[in-house]
């Protein structure tokens, strides 16, 4: 059994199983905060910060797929597990589920209490296990519009055992805000995005924070005046997606890490 204190988030708009599911994870030592609606489950998730979310399909408000995205796209919250655990019973759903973040897809009538509190169980070690072995090589940070290549870029440096963090929608003025308390060994920007690139590095570079962790520039950009005009807003590095591909521009990137040097 896991340690007693665990905190739990229960989303689901059937109160009956709500109260069935509270207190039987309560008698097992959770905390247990219940959500009936979308906005809810985001509300807590956000500021109870709980170990695991169970989460159903069918809400009040917004689909738990929707919920399941808008987990995933703030960075408070993506790394908190998630099972689904519904009555729809279908494979399309069950890979979309998968595919938006879903550590587990559970359908409740085929399993019964005692089994739903061993996954959950095993999805917490699991997920445990998983940062701790991420921690042992480091955060990177990337900055870019592309979520399918923030995907990628996700997946292909997750099996290399390094933590991950993509933000996509970041202004200028808030990027040292958002990446506070952070610490990356290092950081990459992408100067197409929705602001200005430039200026992004210009304030990570004047940021005691983050002045003296490497930042590189993954970019289309070719000209030679364009790269020396992101050196000398303080980028370390440039590499262009022109001539790599992810994996090669990886490969690259962690041979730029101060420990791989």
């Amino acid at each position: 059994m896991l340690q007693k204190g665990k905190k739990l988030l229960i989303v689901d708009d059937n109160l009956k199983i709500q109260e069935i599911l509270s207190k039987f994870f309560q008698e097992e030592g959770y905390e247990v905060f219940n959500a009936h609606t979308s906005n809810e489950a985001l509300q807590l998730a956000t500021s109870k910060k709980p170990d695991l979310i169970l989460l159903d399909l069918v809400l009040s408000g917004e689909s738990g797929i929707k919920v399941l995205k808008k987990l995933e796209k703030d960075f408070s919250t993506k790394n908190i597990p998630k099972i689904i655990l519904t009555n729809i019973d279908d494979k399309e759903k069950i890979e979309e589920a998968k595919r938006e973040g879903a550590d587990k897809y559970l359908i409740k009538s085929h399993y019964k209490l005692k089994e739903i509190f061993k996954k959950v169980e095993e999805t917490i070690k699991e997920k445990a296990k998983t940062k701790s072995s991420k921690q042992e090589e480091g955060l990177i940070i990337m900055l870019n519009d592309d979520e399918f290549l923030l995907n990628i870029f996700k997946n292909i440096l997750e099996k290399k055992g390094f933590e991950f963090k993509g933000f996509s929608t970041i202004p200028p003025s808030d990027i040292a805000k958002m990446l506070k308390g952070l610490k990356p060994l290092i950081i990459i920007v992408d100067l197409v995005m929705c602001f200005d690139g430039i200026k992004v590095i210009g304030g990570l570079k004047a940021s005691q924070e983050f002045q003296d962790v490497p930042l590189i520039v993954l970019d289309n950009i070719y000209h030679e005046e364009e790269i020396e005009e992101v050196k000398k807003a303080g980028a370390d590095d440039y590499i262009s997606m022109k001539d790599n591909n992810p994996s090669q521009a990886i490969e690259k990137i962690i041979k730029l890490l101060p420990r791989h040097i």
